[in-house]
This record gives C-alpha cells, sequence and structure tokens, in this order.
C-alpha cells in the first residue's frame, strides 16, 4: 500500500513539474511575441517616419520648381 501511495505521489509530483513547465514555456513564449511586435511596431513607425519626411521633401520641391517656373514665366512677360 506504501508503495502504491509513492507511486501516486511520484506521479502527481511528475504531473505537477510538467504543468509548471508547460506554463514557463507558454510565458516564455508570449513574452517573445510581445517582445517581436514591439519590435515590429517600432519599425512601421519609424518608416512612417522616414515616408512622412520624403513625402513632405517633396512636396516642397514640387512647391520650389512651381514658385520657378512662375517666377521665370513672370520675368518672360514683355
Amino acid at each position: 500500500m506504501r508503495m502504491k501511495r509513492e507511486l501516486e505521489q511520484q506521479r502527481r509530483d511528475e504531473d505537477d513539474y510538467f504543468a509548471r513547465m508547460w506554463r514557463a514555456d507558454a510565458e516564455s513564449k508570449a513574452r517573445r511575441e510581445d517582445e517581436a511586435t514591439r519590435r515590429q511596431n517600432e519599425a512601421n513607425r519609424q518608416t512612417s517616419a522616414v515616408l512622412l519626411q520624403q513625402t513632405a521633401e517633396l512636396e516642397d520641391k514640387k512647391r520650389q520648381e512651381k514658385q520657378l517656373l512662375e517666377e521665370q514665366a513672370r520675368l518672360q512677360v514683355p
């Protein structure tokens, strides 16, 4: 009878151990996924900032070219 109780206790201990390992693995995976998401969001934010800057520079260049053309046209009118 004692041997049976010890085996049952050993099985419960093993079950508890594997349950803890499973939880630790799941938590570790969740942390890795959260970190990957955070890195991706930061990369997206940086890309968006660069694109906005490039768009602003392009619009400014077009505005300057338009002003230059208008100035040239104005100077050519007799």
